[in-house]
């Protein structure tokens, strides 16, 4: 069977198509200007779709962030004072649901941005925790709430009832969320034990009944495209041995993650290309053309020396013993699923020098901290769930998208830090074109 591929060009609004005849030249589109009409080439061969963007976008401009409901203070009334929001949500009735892990609360406010209720309490009994990490809303209208300190899933009602609780599985503690499936089924992550360090197949997914707390199956986690290239730290004495490693900079590895309908989204690293393989066997490929994102030989150096100095604080001996840090970043560092099939990605940008808040010229070596680092700008290319490109959207600098965020098309619900003193806060936002903001509108 032969592939079918098409051509389509997207009409813009008139006074857009004014702006891209006054830009460019729509025979020689530049892949990365987002304000030209949306030219995309669609490949259909079997189960798979293939949608590649030529150029320009669905949304015609980059879009911005508009906060609407802000929630969190330095100083206030201790119900919006956070210590360190670690997972949000937000529930059919839009209420907004946050765990405080230093806090030791899970809070709901409502979509206003009212506090409504503290949910459970810290302790060891029923409908109780110690440091609630991780939380996410079911579309059985249920939270479910991590405590890995308390070693427990919590389960309440929407409207704050305790319903039930169970042990979790092995004592792996981590920062990486768990997710849900179309029938709320958690996937938590775990490891094998007995397995080495080297070991592809040493992390799994626990699937786990929310219904009973039964253990239903193990599952390998999945892998993107190639796995991560490693520089090492071996210190052996007698029968002691530790072993540490750290990611080679920018190196193109790629990104995998589970979809709540339980399939599987791949980002591959070596190209801007992303995978989603639907639970019924089809597959939506998506691919768009850019330019690769050069590192820059002292944005190289710095990273380089970052690990360099921690591990050479532990062996003074200690040599680069990886592959060399690439010329050219991959196209994304992260991608994943909101809750309406939109797709999410989040890019690599070319990086900037800055100050570094955190030095010291009287720190001893051991604290030594450089006198400046680097930063990139973060953007999220957005696709719809049929594989068209909105856009891409300029997000908070700093942010973790894979605990942090909630994304829709339309509204993003984020955990952000503020800017200037560093305290959480909990921001919903709408998004907006560029244009509308530079307007005031």
């Amino acid at each position: 069977m032969r592939p079918m591929r098409r051509i389509f060009r997207l009409a813009l609004p008139a006074a857009l198509a004014l702006s891209v005849a006054l830009t460019g030249c729509a025979n020689d589109p530049d892949p990365g200007d987002v304000t030209a009409e949306w030219v995309h080439e669609e490949v259909i061969h079997g189960d798979t779709t293939l949608v590649r963007t030529l150029s320009g976008s669905v949304w015609g401009d980059t879009m911005i962030l508009v906060p609407e409901v802000v929630i969190g203070e330095l100083d206030g009334a201790d119900p919006y004072v956070f210590g360190n929001v670690t997972s949000v949500d937000r529930d059919a009735q839009g209420r907004i649901w946050v765990a405080d892990r230093q806090a030791g609360e899970v809070r709901v406010f409502g979509p206003d941005g009212d506090f409504l209720q503290v949910v459970g309490s810290r302790g060891d009994g029923p409908g109780e925790y110690q440091e609630p990490d991780f939380l996410r809303v079911t579309s059985s209208g249920e939270v479910v709430v991590r405590d890995q300190r308390g070693g427990r899933f919590v389960v309440f009602s929407t409207e704050g009832a305790y319903l039930r609780s169970w042990r979790l599985s092995g004592n792996f503690v981590t920062t990486a969320p768990f997710t849900l499936d179309a029938q709320d089924r958690i996937y938590n992550p775990d490891l094998r034990w007995g397995t080495d360090i080297a070991d592809e197949n040493r992390n799994v997914l626990v699937q786990i009944d929310m219904a009973t707390g039964e253990a239903l199956d193990t599952l390998s986690t999945p892998r993107a495209e190639a796995s991560p290239a490693f520089v090492e730290l071996r210190i052996e004495e007698g029968e002691n041995r530790m072993i540490s490693r750290s990611n080679v900079p920018f190196y193109p590895t790629g990104t995998a993650s589970l979809t709540a309908d339980g399939g599987t989204l791949i980002g591959l690293g070596s190209r801007y290309a992303l995978q989603l393989e639907r639970p019924d066997g089809s597959v939506l490929a998506i691919e768009r053309a850019i330019e690769p994102v050069p590192v820059l030989p002292a944005e190289a150096s710095a990273a380089r020396s970052r690990i360099e100095r921690g591990f050479r604080q532990q062996d003074a001996g200690w040599r680069w013993n990886g592959p060399e840090i690439p010329d050219v970043k991959p196209p994304f560092r992260w991608a994943g699923m909101g809750p309406d099939g939109s797709i999410w990605a989040l890019r690599h940008t070319l990086g900037r020098e800055v100050d570094n808040p955190d030095w010291d010229p009287e720190a001893p070596p051991a604290r030594e901290q450089p006198r400046t680092i680097w930063e990139e700008d973060s953007v999220m290319d957005v696709f719809d769930a049929d594989g068209r490109y909105l856009g891409p959207v300029r997000m908070p600098d700093g942010f973790t998208p894979q605990v942090e965020g909630v994304f829709t098309a339309d509204e993003v619900l984020l955990r952000v830090a503020e800017p200037e003193l560093g305290y959480h806060q909990v921001v919903r936002y709408r998004i907006a074109p560029r244009a509308e903001a530079e307007r005031g509108g």
